[in-house]
């Protein structure tokens, strides 16, 4: 694994050149709600001056053995969101309290894929 800076430009240099899809969680579990968002894969946009189309995968607890860390073949399903243009923020990689706020705006659109979120996640309070 590489060290946090080191990761981020190589997943910079590869987002200049190709596609790249980031788990902002960074890891998961098998409790069934979102973890905290890690601020990477904003900064990795804004350095890169790259878009996000978030989205959100789910039923993966269905294939999943989290003991095992194990994924067995099986159906899931993605939800894509609408393009984000960050375009007015770019280069601000480097702004904590900037790339905090929009963290939170991109769990805030990764939630709102979710088909129970009116349930779930509509009237969850967070802070910057």
């Amino acid at each position: 694994a590489f060290e946090p800076p080191t990761a981020i430009d190589a997943c910079v240099k590869e987002l200049k050149e190709e596609s790249l899809m980031i788990f902002p969680e960074g890891h998961f579990q098998r409790h069934h709600r979102f973890l905290y968002f890690h601020t990477g894969a904003v900064r990795i946009a804004l350095q890169a001056r790259a878009d996000i189309i978030p989205c959100h995968i789910y039923h993966s607890d269905d294939i999943t053995d989290y003991d095992l860390r194990w994924v067995s073949p099986g159906q899931v399903n993605i939800v894509f969101g609408n393009e984000w243009d960050l375009s007015k923020y770019y280069g601000k990689q480097n702004n904590h309290k900037l790339v905090r706020k929009l963290t939170l705006e991109l769990e805030s659109k990764i939630k709102r894929l979710h088909p129970d979120y009116n349930r779930k996640y509509k009237n969850e309070k967070k802070v910057i």
